[in-house]
């Protein structure tokens, strides 16, 4: 019998409650029988209709950073996402580094064990934009509005 308890968390890299969160349910991971699924959520596209031009820039510095991070897992898994979401948010939420830059998500891609060519690939293939938005639409369809968003072993939004 299996008594880990599987937790999904979705994340986008712009917001700072998640980030919040993600060191939180990491640590938790540590000394109780939790396992974390990482999972994408875009603020941006919840909130295009209705950003400010404050918002609306770390949005969108948050889409780059989460194709990226589309990228990291199709090429190491929920382990390369992991550590890669890990670095994006030292270098942003901790350092004040510029999310969207390519500079930036390349040093954090070299960081995380990841090669920095990771982030021309991403954002040279559209398909990354699909995975994505198609994920976050699988999340706003099991009741998913914001971010963090925690689900206990699949259980829903």
């Amino acid at each position: 019998m299996n008594d880990t308890t599987t937790v999904d968390l979705l994340v986008d890299p712009a917001c700072p409650w998640c980030w919040v969160t993600a060191r939180w349910l990491v640590e938790v991971e540590k000394v109780r029988p939790v396992a974390i699924r990482w999972g994408l959520f875009d603020l941006a596209e919840v909130n295009r209709s209705e950003d400010d031009e404050r918002m609306s820039a770390s949005h969108a510095a948050g889409e780059i950073a989460l194709r990226v991070l589309v990228q990291a897992r199709r090429t190491g898994g929920q382990e390369a996402l992991a550590r890669l979401y890990s670095e994006m948010g030292e270098a942003w939420h901790e350092r004040g580094e510029r999310l969207g830059e390519t500079a930036t998500l390349e040093s954090c891609a070299t960081a995380a064990g990841l090669p920095a060519t990771i982030v021309a690939t991403a954002l040279g293939d559209p398909t990354t934009t699909d995975e994505l938005l198609a994920e976050h639409r699988e999340a706003v369809d099991a009741g998913a509005f914001g971010v963090p968003t925690l689900r206990l072993s699949g259980s829903p939004a």
